[in-house]
């Protein structure tokens, strides 16, 4: 079996060790359990169920969040329950590509992280200057190969209706900076020095069932890719969550 990195041990550990994210690992672990008789594809559909591990946690983690404001740690239920819904979503996405790294389902050259600090040499790719301002992708996690130096940026939204627009938006500005003798690029003096080959997608658990309207339909074809971590989803636009190690492997290698 493939071997991980220290640090991505430690990360594993780090996610699981989150109280908030105790019920959904959990589901998770029961559903691999389940199909343990075909490893390597349970570990990819695991993408297709985090709506389902998500939804099916919330009232464990609803008395996770009493006993908190019970102990003064937070004021708001309603509030700090919005929040953790997105954090749990993303944690869920890093720890299963790091469970699909540890089987074989992607190459050890691939690395995630939250931390975009971190990503030090990866500068210039995501940076964009429009008139000497500087401007960063909404980017929630960042995928990248050591050995291509490839890098593709994953927008994770809870649902479409609030930030999915500055997500495209930022992917709009990218194309307009990377296209050839742009006038819109000379109109507002946008500058893009990076060599490297960047992807940005967008990936939602599609909450509110947005995924038909029109309007939502046409931000996400702006994206290279977007992705539903939901299973049984019937759209020509759109992936389930369960392609992402395959197209990370077709882009980025």
């Amino acid at each position: 079996m493939p071997e991980i990195t220290k640090e991505e041990k430690i990360r594993l550990a780090t996610i699981e060790s989150k109280g908030y994210m105790t019920p959904a690992i959990k589901l998770l672990k029961k559903f691999l359990k389940q199909n343990e008789h075909t490893p390597q594809k349970a570990m990819e559909e695991a993408y297709n169920q985090i709506h389902f591990f998500i939804t099916q946690s919330k009232e464990e983690v609803q008395e996770i969040l009493e006993k908190r404001k019970a102990q003064g740690k937070i004021k708001d239920i309603k509030q700090a329950s919005k929040s953790i819904v997105g954090h749990v979503f993303s944690y869920l996405i890093e720890y299963l590509f790091i469970k699909n790294k540890e089987i074989g389902n992607i190459e050890k050259a691939f690395f995630i992280t939250s931390k975009t600090q971190a990503l030090k040499k990866f500068n210039t790719t995501l940076t964009i200057y429009v008139d000497c301002e500087s401007q960063h992708p909404d980017c929630d996690l960042v995928v990248f190969n050591e050995k291509s130096k490839k890098i593709l940026i994953l927008s994770i939204k809870t649902s479409l209706r609030e930030r999915a627009g500055q997500s495209y938006r930022w992917k709009l500005l990218l194309d307009i900076a990377n296209a050839k003798n742009s006038e819109l690029r000379d109109k507002y003096n946008i500058i893009y020095q990076s060599n490297e080959k960047l992807y940005f997608c967008f990936t939602t658990i599609n909450f509110y069932n947005e995924i038909n309207n029109p309007q939502q339909r046409g931000m996400l074809k702006f994206f290279d890719a977007s992705f539903i971590a939901k299973s049984n989803i019937d759209s020509k636009f759109v992936k389930n969550m369960s392609a992402f190690n395959l197209f990370i492997t077709n882009k980025l290698t």
